[in-house]
C-alpha cells in the first residue's frame, strides 16, 4: 500500500494516472499480486513480468487487447501522429506497454486492486482496522499516495499528465496543486487542463465510461496541437 504505484518508466514524457488497478476479485488473485510485488518491492513493477507471474500473460503473449489499456494506448499513438489500428494497439500493448525502459508510465492513485468500486473484501481478508471500509481506506492513504506522485512530477517534470476518472477531481487537482481551470472540447466532452512550468496535466473520464475510439484519439490529437502551440 505505501510502496507499490504501477508499471512503467518514471523518466517518460508521457503518464497516465488512473484511480485502481482492475482484478482483485479473490484472495488468491490478490495474494499473487502481493507476492509479484515482494519479489522486487519497488515503486514500479515492468508490466509484462508482472501479470505473467499472475497468470494473464495473454495481454503480451497472445496479444489480446485489455480494453483499458486500449483507449490510452489509442490516445499516446495520436498524441503521437502515428499509424492507428488494431494491430499497431496490438504492438504497443506487447512491446512497450508499462515496461520498465518503456516510453509510457501507467501508475493508479490507490494501490489495492479492485473489481469495481462497490466491491469491497478487504476487511474479511485481512481484518486491519485501516481496511475497515473503502471510506478507512482511503482516510489512511490518499494523502501519502497524493505527495508521492506529486514528488515525482517535480523530479522528474513529464511533458503530459493524463488522469482519468472524473470523480476523482478533488485529488487529480491535488496532485497538481490548483484546479484545473481551462478546457478543451473531445467529441462534444469538456476535458479539463492547465499547463504549470512544462507540464500539462489534463482530467478525463475513464476509459470504461467512454467507449468511443474515436474519443480517445481525438483526446491524444488536441493534446498534439496544444504541445505544438
Amino acid at each position: 500500500m505505501h510502496s507499490f504505484y504501477g508499471y512503467g518508466n518514471w523518466k517518460s514524457n508521457f503518464w497516465f494516472v488512473g484511480i485502481e488497478e482492475g482484478g482483485g476479485g479473490d484472495i488468491d488473485n490478490v495474494r499473487r499480486r502481493l507476492d509479484s510485488w515482494n519479489r522486487h518491492k519497488v515503486d514500479l513493477l515492468d508490466n509484462q513480468e508482472h501479470h505473467s507471474y499472475i497468470r494473464l500473460d495473454c495481454f503480451f503473449v497472445k496479444g489480446q487487447l485489455q480494453n483499458t489499456w486500449r483507449k490510452l494506448i489509442l490516445t499516446k499513438l495520436s498524441f503521437e501522429n502515428k499509424a492507428i489500428d488494431i494491430e499497431c494497439v496490438r504492438y504497443v500493448q506487447q512491446k512497450d506497454w508499462g515496461h520498465l525502459n518503456s516510453t509510457n508510465l501507467l501508475i493508479e492513485l490507490f494501490p489495492l486492486p479492485s473489481p469495481n468500486n462497490t466491491c469491497w473484501c478487504y476487511k474479511e481478508w485481512t481484518g486491519l482496522d485501516i481496511l475497515e471500509s473503502r471510506e478507512s481506506y482511503y482516510n489512511y492513504i490518499t494523502a501519502e499516495r497524493i505527495n508521492y506522485i506529486k514528488n515525482k512530477i517535480s523530479d522528474y517534470q513529464p511533458s503530459v499528465i493524463i488522469f482519468y476518472g472524473k470523480k476523482m477531481e478533488d485529488n487529480w487537482n491535488k496532485i497538481i496543486g490548483t484546479n484545473a481551470s481551462e478546457e478543451i472540447l473531445v467529441r462534444k466532452s469538456k476535458i479539463k487542463f492547465i499547463k504549470i512550468n512544462n507540464t500539462y496535466y489534463f482530467q478525463s473520464p475513464h476509459p470504461a465510461s467512454v467507449y468511443s475510439n474515436k474519443f480517445w484519439i481525438e483526446l491524444g490529437v488536441k493534446v498534439r496541437e496544444l504541445l505544438e502551440s
